[in-house]
């Protein structure tokens, strides 16, 4: 870190990526000349020439063009005032699981290119449980990782759930319209698990998301194997006739 004085005032900026913030690389990613640069690292405006902005700061700057490969850095132990970074996130809660995965959702829908770091804080805040104004001062170099590694525990997650869960309709349900539940997603397999009571919701996301995919898991063969055993007894009632 490198402190400049201008008109007086003391203005701090980094000199190295270790010391960028969230907040900095966000604002860093979209300036597009040297004091735009600078104004993202310090939130400070320069009314000066660019030519005198490259010959007084720009070398304090070059760090920029050296930038790391962030995707490669190990997961974070520990982040500052946040609650420890799970590894798995199996053990985070359903509702955790819902809200990072409609985050990720809708930043993907439609788009064929994202920005990650556009839905980063919001999807940090889901896991660490401080506030984004908080998330947004911690060292990108330490935030990236765990936010990287989120996404990477979401597809896993959801994966799996499209493995083990996920069941064709038979034509019979087809013909029924199953397909317009569809529409409540995430609410109707809340709505299963506590039997239909409403009051019993917020319980039900509070819990370990593991236990509910075993749960889920149960279900789902349990109904596979009903159908299977009805189609035997269907079987053996032909022959028999």
């Amino acid at each position: 870190m490198i402190t400049f004085k201008i008109n007086n005032q003391k203005i701090e900026c980094p000199i190295t990526w270790d010391e960028i913030t969230v907040e900095q690389y966000i604002k860093l990613k979209d300036a597009k000349n040297v004091s735009e640069v600078f104004k993202a690292l310090t939130g400070f405006d320069l009314y000066i020439s660019e030519e005198q902005l490259e010959r007084d700061f720009f070398p304090f700057l070059t760090f920029i063009a050296d930038r790391p490969d962030f995707d490669s850095l190990p997961l974070t132990e520990y982040i500052q005032g946040a609650s420890a970074p799970l590894k798995n996130l199996g053990h985070g809660t359903f509702g955790q699981k819902i809200a990072a995965q409609k985050i990720i959702s809708k930043a993907f829908k439609g788009q064929s290119k994202v920005d990650v770091t556009s839905f980063m804080v919001d999807v940090l805040e889901v896991y660490i449980k401080i506030e984004k104004n908080k998330i947004n001062s911690l060292k990108f170099i330490q935030a990236y990782p765990y936010f990287n590694h989120i996404c990477k525990e979401i597809l896993r997650l959801v994966k799996r759930d499209k493995q083990y869960l996920e069941q064709k309709p038979d034509s019979e349900l087809t013909l029924a319209g199953v397909e317009r539940l569809s529409k409540f997603g995430e609410m109707r397999i809340i709505d299963q698990l506590a039997g239909g009571d409403l009051l019993k919701y917020e319980k039900i996301i509070e819990i370990e998301y593991d236990v509910i995919f075993k749960k889920l898991w149960y279900i789902a063969e349990q109904g596979a194997f009903r159908e299977r055993l009805h189609k035997l007894q269907m079987k053996k009632q032909k022959q028999a006739a």
